[in-house]
């Protein structure tokens, strides 16, 4: 994608992509994105926050310090790989899906505590760690173009700031 939003096809050519907001969908757009993505961050910041305290409960201080260790490697892991497929993705589907992975990573590690359960859960919701912050700029653009973005992102950036500040005081 070039810094002007348009796509590189075949051949070098230059394709811009239509944005599909439109004056009847606009308001639903943006706030079932921008609740999906603030709501997402708000358990993300708060499972970072108390990572560590999880996971010495199981693992002891040295054991909490590999698996939050390993956690941010395959975060690393996870940013790459969406770095090279988020061209060719849909990026609303995509998002849903790291979303969906986040919850399930989450919601094992509360039902069935155990040490394995900890381990994958941790490593499964790191892998999906850098997609919501990455990812909603991006479905923001691609739905309502280059021309709109600044104004739009701004408001749902403000929206999913303010509720993601909550994530260690509610989760």
């Amino acid at each position: 994608m070039r810094r002007d939003g348009g796509l590189v096809g075949a051949g070098g050519a230059l394709d811009f992509a239509e944005h599909i907001a439109t004056p009847e969908n606009r308001r639903r757009l943006l706030w079932s994105a921008t609740a999906a993505f603030a709501l997402t961050l708000l358990a993300q910041i708060g499972f970072i926050a108390h990572h560590v305290a999880l996971a010495e409960q199981f693992l002891g201080k040295f054991g909490a310090g590999v698996l939050v260790s390993a956690t941010g490697a395959v975060t690393l892991f996870g940013r790459l790989y969406l770095a090279k497929i988020v061209d060719g993705a849909p990026v609303r589907r995509l998002a849903c899906q790291a979303m969906v992975a986040q919850l399930a990573a989450l919601l094992a590690i509360g039902l069935f505590p155990s040490i394995p359960t900890l381990i994958v859960g941790s490593l499964i919701y790191g892998f999906a760690i850098g997609h919501v912050t990455t990812l909603s700029p991006i479905v923001v653009r691609r739905e309502f173009g280059a021309k709109a973005f600044a104004g739009v992102y701004g408001m749902a950036a403000t929206c999913i700031q303010f509720f993601s500040a909550c994530g260690p005081a509610f989760i």
